[in-house]
């Protein structure tokens, strides 16, 4: 470890030499700011190269290099500014624009993104990242058919591009179709098994078919990986709830509420869990936290009525459902 320190301690040395010895010397200052780029070191490669702008500002390979390194600091904006000189320097540079278009995404400018990298595809269309880049800008459009067609052309070029087939797999399960979501989502996990994202919508998936056995075999991996999220203690004591085993569900529904006590539904359900379970004091108790959190929950309000009915406590079963009805 020394000795890789001692080399690139004396590399840097070399550099600055070199700077110092021959300040005009263009090669040698972009050199040494990618050596900074090679380094990790972005900050310092971009103070390099844009003292090389000061000895070449025509030179649009510059430009682009100091866009590159702000995209490494996710400083996007200023990115933007560097890589449309690029651009502007030259007009079929498709290194720059395939950059362009990834920043202008960052920064919410779907529909310039869309236009550079289609022109960016009339010099080079065998770019496999550029063709998900150009499917993430048509996702944000809600261009949801062309988005698919791009990312499955990113596929073709590259089999192995799983960050693509991992978007195909949201989408198709945002349109409700769960069936060939999962079957993407197995796929990545063949070759990610610590994807927390890709077991839980995984779960997701299997829960909306109410396939609740292999929801819970899902989440349980997710859980593995990750075990801060409320929200998949949540749908975990959802599908224990929906599979009747009412004293599991109520575990997780409190697991769910010591992560994050906001969240209305895991009161709800956790409070329809207790009543199933005959623990009809404690039912009450979180229909009514649920119902401080989210009053227009008309749900809520029929199973707190029935709650309170099962204590035998009438005037207030029959209050709460009058709430009901005007709601």
């Amino acid at each position: 470890m020394d000795n890789l320190e001692n080399k690139i301690t004396n590399m840097i040395m070399y550099y600055k030499g070199l700077c110092e010895k021959d300040p005009h010397n263009l090669k040698a200052v972009i050199d040494f700011g990618i050596f900074y780029t090679q380094l990790g070191k972005h900050i310092e490669a971009i103070e390099m190269f844009k003292k090389a702008l000061t000895l070449n500002s025509n030179d649009y390979s510059i430009w682009r290099l100091i866009g590159i390194s702000y995209t490494k600091i996710k400083n996007y904006y200023n990115a933007v500014m560097y890589l449309e000189k690029a651009y502007q320097l030259e007009s079929n540079d498709y290194i720059s624009m395939n950059w362009l278009g990834k920043c202008y995404i960052e920064i919410g400018r779907y529909e310039d993104a869309v236009n550079i990298l289609n022109k960016s595809f009339m010099i080079a269309s065998k770019e496999y990242v550029n063709w998900r880049s150009l499917a993430i800008a048509l996702y944000h459009l809600n261009r949801i058919d062309e988005s698919i067609d791009a990312f499955e052309r990113a596929m073709e070029l590259n089999k192995y591009d799983y960050e693509s087939l991992y978007w195909l797999a949201v989408i198709y399960k945002e349109k409700y179709e769960y069936k060939k979501a999962i079957t993407l989502f197995k796929k990545i996990s063949e070759t990610d098994n610590d994807n927390y994202s890709v077991h839980f919508n995984t779960g997701i998936c299997f829960f909306m078919i109410n396939d609740f056995n292999n929801a819970l075999s899902s989440f349980n991996k997710a859980l593995n990986i990750d075990n801060n999220d409320y929200m998949l203690y949540y749908y975990i004591g959802v599908s224990f709830y929906n599979m009747k085993d009412y004293s599991k569900a109520i575990d997780y529904f409190n697991i769910s509420i010591e992560k994050n006590n906001t969240y209305s539904l895991s009161y709800y359900y956790l409070g329809l869990s207790y009543y199933a379970a005959g623990i009809y004091d404690n039912s009450i108790n979180m229909l009514e936290e649920c119902i401080k959190l989210d009053e227009s929950n008309k749900d809520a309000y029929v199973s707190l009525s029935n709650a309170y009915s099962a204590v035998g406590e009438m005037e207030n079963s029959s209050e709460v459902f009058n709430k009901y009805k005007y709601q």
